[in-house]
């Protein structure tokens, strides 16, 4: 409970803090990750994140997206006990000015970049939601083609969809810290940056595109009345 002796003590001096989120892992069990769920494909339904490869993240770190599913239940539970820790701790202190989600390409905030999120029940849930048909892959691998299907088929809906999922649960925490004392905001600090591997990385409009296909929409963040890009 250090964080709240700081608060303490910027309380006194006027000062202000607003704790930072940058969550990467969740506890998993071992029924859920084991090797056979990772070369049968049963993986899929579990909050592990498939990429557009077929398989969870297979090494690196930074530069990678999350290896956790944004749209998991599990995972957005998570975040959402990690935000309620900080209101509980901070709302009683003037110091206390909001949440920051700090949004790098591998904390499980979002969906990270295109690569990832293929998991069946996201594609699913897609499909439920916007009338699409996507042509689905087999097999443990499948969701290598049918990522590559919906790049080629459905890549603006399905950007959409992701960004709009993404804002949903924003909107979520931010209407937690107005209810929790109306002058708390939710800030967000976007650490996307340029990628000198992608052959387009200084062609205008390519950090508003990166930061779409993580998930985050700009336009429809500035809607939401507490938060701060």
């Amino acid at each position: 409970d250090y964080l709240s002796a700081w608060y303490e003590k910027f309380d006194r001096e006027g000062l202000f803090v607003v704790p930072n989120v940058n969550p990467n892992n969740m506890p998993i069990s071992s029924e859920v990750l084991n090797v056979a769920t990772l070369t049968d494909g049963s993986l899929h339904n579990s909050p592990i994140a498939i990429h557009d490869t077929g398989v969870p993240n297979w090494g690196g770190w930074h530069n990678t997206p999350p290896n956790f599913c944004f749209s998991h239940p599990d995972v957005q539970s998570n975040i959402e006990s990690q935000v309620d820790a900080l209101v509980a701790q901070g709302v009683g202190h003037p110091s206390f000015k909001g949440v920051c989600l700090h949004l790098t390409m591998h904390c499980m905030l979002w969906w990270g970049d295109l690569r990832s999120g293929y998991n069946d029940y996201v594609v699913d849930r897609f499909e439920r939601e916007t009338g699409l048909r996507v042509k689905r892959g087999s097999g443990a691998l499948r969701a290598r083609e049918t990522a590559a299907w919906i790049r080629a088929n459905a890549y603006d809906a399905w950007v959409q969809w992701r960004c709009d999922k993404v804002t949903e649960f924003y909107a979520r925490q931010a209407a937690k810290l107005r209810a929790a004392r109306p002058d708390l905001k939710l800030w967000f600090n976007s650490f996307i940056q340029p990628d000198f591997r992608q052959s387009d990385f200084t062609s205008p409009g390519f950090m508003e595109r990166q930061a779409r296909e993580a998930g985050l929409d700009r336009a429809a963040l500035a809607r939401i009345p507490n938060a701060i890009l």
